[in-house]
């Protein structure tokens, strides 16, 4: 079963990967946090399904995606949003992000500081805009509560109403994903 629930999660990371893509070589970060998320859960699908051996693998792309993909996500949306996407703050919050993954890459407060900055991130983009975009709060909300909701409450091992604690995991992480991508929708530029 978790490697269903995995497996959604690469699917909807994939889906939101589409849907935040732009033809400017600039917009990096919300591609590469959602490709980060995507290779995280194909590696954790096959660690479930056959190969348990990959738990090593899987636990450092997992960390990869949530001090580097989760956070790029969110920085990524806000520049996109600005329509920044040909000025050089995409390099620089990219490389800035990345520097500062690397200093603090296996420090657990610096793992859940970093997310916590991206949903303020993802709240301050859905104040700021919420006038520009019809209906971005909403995508916003809902993806900034299941994802808090899966990181603080069921990231730890255990069972909650008889289902372990990692797939509602992956199955909330997998929700607030799908609405990532409906947010990117509600930005596209209209041509």
């Amino acid at each position: 079963m978790l490697a269903v629930f995995d497996f959604l999660v690469c699917v909807s990371a994939l889906w939101a990967y589409l849907q935040c893509r732009r033809n400017s070589i600039t917009d990096i970060l919300a591609p590469a946090g959602f490709l980060l998320i995507a290779a995280a859960a194909i590696i954790g699908t096959a660690r479930y399904a056959f190969l348990p051996e990959l738990l090593t693998a899987h636990k450092a792309v997992s960390l990869a995606a949530s001090v580097y993909g989760v956070p790029a996500i969110a920085i990524g949306f806000f520049l996109a949003a600005e329509n920044l996407g040909r000025r050089r703050y995409f390099q620089l919050a990219a490389a800035a992000l990345l520097l500062l993954s690397l200093l603090a890459y296996r420090d657990p407060l610096f793992v859940l500081l970093i997310g916590v900055a991206a949903q303020i991130i993802w709240i301050l983009a859905a104040v700021r805009f919420h006038k520009v975009y019809p209906g971005l709060p909403l995508p916003v909300a809902i993806s900034i509560l299941f994802v808090s909701v899966a990181g603080l409450v069921f990231a730890r091992p255990g069972s909650t109403l008889s289902i372990q604690n990692e797939n509602w995991f992956h199955g909330l992480l997998a929700i607030g994903i799908v609405q990532q991508g409906i947010a990117f929708i509600r930005i596209r530029p209209r041509s």
